[in-house]
């Protein structure tokens, strides 16, 4: 039970901090609406004219595109089918091209270790808690319809190698690199981008 409601409490607090930036939806009526949002969309996108107006909530039913403008950039969030999968997710544009780059983002947290065993023998409160990032990448050529998942930063995610091997099977001399490990799961912006500049 603490565990859930500590888990409740990082997740409030994480949503209370999300500072929000100047946005513009293109709405799938065709209309684009100029304002503020918090920079987490992948659920929903809480939208303001002014910082001070209360918020509009506005689901990718309705927004065709997402354009933060961020000390990082602008960032851009569509929503595209996965292969294999039923339903279409929402996805932040990392690389555009022959093949383009996707990632979803979300919070992971870990209660840290338990502190003996509570009143109930259930385990005692946890110290050292800490939230982490989750990152799963996707990858889809200008000829497919759906994207494939590559992975995620997190060591639980499939053979990195295989899957990029697999996946960019038609230009040998990246496979190499992939396989030298001259490129690593850390650097799918670099592979993505040299597969759109040197391979035919």
């Amino acid at each position: 039970m603490k565990f859930v409601i500590t888990l409740l409490s990082v997740a409030v607090l994480m949503s209370c901090a999300a500072p929000l930036a100047p946005v513009s939806l293109y709405m799938e009526n065709g209309e684009v609406a100029k304002g503020f949002a918090t920079q987490n969309p992948y659920k929903k996108v809480k939208f303001r004219t002014e910082r001070q107006d209360k918020g509009v909530t506005y689901t990718f039913d309705e927004i065709a595109q997402a354009e933060y403008n961020t000390n990082e950039g602008i960032k851009r969030y569509i929503k595209l089918p996965v292969v294999d999968k039923e339903d279409e997710l929402v996805v932040q544009e990392i690389v555009t091209g022959r093949v383009s780059l996707y990632t979803t983002n979300r919070q992971g947290y870990n209660p840290g270790a338990p502190m003996g065993f509570g009143a109930a023998g259930g385990m005692g409160m946890g110290f050292g808690g800490y939230a982490y990032n989750i990152d799963n990448f996707y990858l889809k050529r200008e000829t497919e319809t759906g994207m494939t998942h590559l992975g995620s930063n997190q060591l639980f995610t499939k053979n990195f190698i295989k899957a990029a091997s697999d996946y960019f099977k038609d230009c040998p001399q990246l496979i190499q690199k992939i396989e030298a490990k001259d490129y690593r799961k850390k650097d799918l912006r670099a592979i993505v981008t040299y597969y759109n500049e040197n391979c035919d």
